[in-house]
This record gives C-alpha cells, sequence and structure tokens, in this order.
C-alpha cells in the first residue's frame, strides 16, 4: 500500500489449497485454506503474497460461476436491502447510481424498484448475463479496464460491496471510482476492518482470510488512501450481512469439514452478521476548485 519493502509474515498458512482453488473465487466460498498474510513493517497494512496470486485474476473472476448463490437470492436480497436503506440516506432519485461489482444483480434490483436509475460494471460473464436477464444494464469486464474506457464524473453515486479486498491495487480502485463519480457526488463502498474487535480477537483464525482477499485494510488505511482520490469522508458503519445458520457455521468454524447443508430459497430462518469487521464508507466527491 505504501510501496515500501520490509514486509514480514504475520499469519502463515493453514490446510492444503487441494480442491478448494476451484470454488475459491465464488462469493459463497466455504474454502478452508488460509492463505499466509503479510504485514508491512512501514504502513502495518495487511495483504497475501502478491506471487501466489493468479497470473489472470480477471480471468479467475471473468470464468467464475456461482449456482449456490443462486439458492441464497431471498438471503442475499435482505443483505442489499440494507446496504440500498444505507445509500437512500443520502441520494434520491433520479440519482444516478453505478455499481461497481454487481454479481448477479440484486442489488441493482433493490435500487431500481427504488425508482433509481442504476447500471453495474461486473467481472464474472455468468454474472452479468444475470443481471441482464433481468433488464438491467451491466458492462461486463473488471472495472480496471471498463472505468478506465469511460467518461469520468457520470454517476451520482458509486457503489462497490465488498470488492476493493479483491483487486491487486486497491489505491488505482479507489480512483477510478472517485473519477466515475460527479464532483458533489457519493462513493460508498463496504470492505474489511482488520481493526475490529472481532479480528483481533480470533487471530489467525478470523474467516475472512481466505485466498480471494488480497487486502486486508483498517479504518485509517481506507481513509488515507480515498483522501488521496479526492473523497472527502463523510461517515462509516458497520455492513450488514444476512445469511442462513449453517452458511454462517460453514465460515465460522472453517477448520472443521464444510457442513452437509444445502442453502435454499424455502430456507425460513435467516440471520444478520454484523460484528462490526466489514465496514461500510460512504465519501464524497470533493469538486476540483475546493
Amino acid at each position: 500500500m505504501c510501496g515500501a519493502g520490509g514486509a514480514r509474515s504475520h499469519y502463515p498458512a493453514q490446510d492444503d489449497r487441494r480442491s478448494d482453488d476451484t470454488s475459491a473465487y465464488r462469493c459463497t466460498t466455504t474454502t478452508r485454506f488460509r492463505p499466509e498474510v503479510f504485514r508491512c513493517g512501514q504502513c502495518e497494512h495487511w495483504f497475501t503474497d502478491p506471487n501466489s496470486w493468479p497470473a489472470s485474476l480477471g480471468g479467475e473472476y471473468e470464468s467464475l460461476v456461482d449456482a449456490e448463490y443462486l439458492r441464497m437470492i431471498g438471503v442475499k436480497r435482505r443483505t442489499f436491502k440494507k446496504a440500498a436503506d444505507v445509500v437512500c440516506r443520502y441520494a434520491r432519485p433520479p440519482a444516478a447510481i453505478l455499481e461497481v461489482g454487481s454479481y448477479a444483480g440484486i442489488f441493482l434490483d433493490e435500487m431500481a424498484a427504488r425508482g433509481f436509475p442504476i447500471t453495474g460494471i461486473e467481472p464474472s460473464t455468468w454474472g452479468a448475463q444475470m443481471a441482464q436477464e433481468r433488464g438491467h444494464t451491466v458492462h461486463q469486464g473488471t472495472a480496471e479496464d471498463v472505468l478506465a474506457a469511460q467518461d469520468s464524473e457520470q454517476w451520482d453515486v458509486v457503489v462497490s460491496w465488498d470488492v476493493i479486498e479483491h483487486v491487486p491495487d486497491p489505491r488505482q480502485f479507489v480512483r477510478l471510482l472517485s473519477r466515475a463519480a460527479k464532483p458533489g457526488g457519493l462513493v460508498v463502498f463496504s470492505t474489511l476492518d482488520r481493526g475490529n474487535w472481532f479480528p483481533r480477537l480470533v487471530g489467525r483464525r478470523w474467516p475472512w482470510i481466505i485466498p480471494m482477499h488480497l487486502h486486508y485494510f483498517d479504518q485509517e488505511a481506507i481513509r488515507r488512501i480515498s483522501s488521496e482520490a479526492a473523497l472527502e469522508f463523510v461517515d462509516t458503519k458497520p455492513h450488514v450481512h444476512y445469511t442462513t445458520p449453517s452458511y454462517a457455521l460453514n465460515r465460522l468454524v472453517r477448520m472443521a469439514r464444510p457442513l452437509p447443508v444445502r442453502h435454499t430459497e424455502s430456507s425460513h430462518l435467516i440471520v444478520p452478521i454484523a460484528f462490526g469487521d466489514v465496514r461500510t464508507f460512504v465519501f464524497r466527491r470533493v469538486p476540483a476548485d475546493t
């Protein structure tokens, strides 16, 4: 993050990759493999070894298919309804919204139903097609490729849920989000907070230490790189995920083999997960003349 050398190992790798590699980049992954986490000696940022990242990370996401996600659509709608409530505290229709990392389009559904014109960007061909089939405009490709090719300052609100920890260069990613927003517009995104009490308590057993998470931020780092991208801090709050009890147990007790329970649309019990180790951040794009 800071460009300095001198990183040291912070948490060792656990378990073997084995067949977990094939599902490691799915939203619904329950992989038990924990990659080695390094800590920068200069800025204290946590990250996994860049030499372990796929040669074509974009290709991993482009070819991704996540059938398990479709069985959890009802659960995911609860999560994105909560996220939409946050956005609606700061924006009203007809504010134009861009979602970076729209996956199968559930947040797009929620915001369109509330009267917002909304567009998505999604690297997964499967995910983009799922959203397009429900009538949404979704550009298939990585944020780095799609946003770099688009005109800047188009959107009243730019949102991105749980994406920045997946990208090789978080600074570039935040700059692209900022560039896409109109001056005075909003940039809203969620990500991990390693400074929260829960990861400090469980240490290397933190469930979010998984292969597809390349970076582990604290709040100070997020505010710093956002400020560098001409974003003014507005607010932060815990980001609430809803899930089924069986999926929550699979993530929290990953040292055991995943429980043989499918997450179906007919699940009656849906629980919120909000330890505070995932947070939503709200920023405002600073006009150029201020």
